[in-house]
């Protein structure tokens, strides 16, 4: 028996800067079968090495939210999400640059 599972979705979206350290964020997410997702979120920068997010999205309704800090070269991020199967579940990241942006 062969078994081929094909997935495939587009992505629209874009960030606006209306003030220095905001950014909100917005994209329609469509996957063959599914209802198109909208996804709306925002990032703060409170001081320049630490950065707020929060974020909604429709289809599953899910909440999401994190913070980020930046120090020289290393990024470390945590985030928790609600999940229509697995509750309130959470994310770590670590992110090392290896050139300067």
């Amino acid at each position: 028996m062969n078994l081929t599972i094909y997935q495939l979705y587009f992505w629209l979206g874009a960030d606006l800067k209306f003030v220095k350290d905001l950014v909100f964020s917005a994209a329609v997410k469509k996957e063959i079968g599914f209802n198109p997702s909208i996804r709306l979120g925002t990032e703060y920068s409170m001081v320049d090495f630490f950065k707020l997010r929060i974020g909604t999205s429709n289809e599953p309704n899910t909440y999401s939210g994190g913070i980020g800090i930046i120090y020289q070269f290393v990024q470390v991020d945590y985030a928790f999400f609600s999940h229509p199967d697995l509750g309130l579940t959470h994310q770590f990241g670590l992110i090392i640059r290896f050139t300067k942006n």
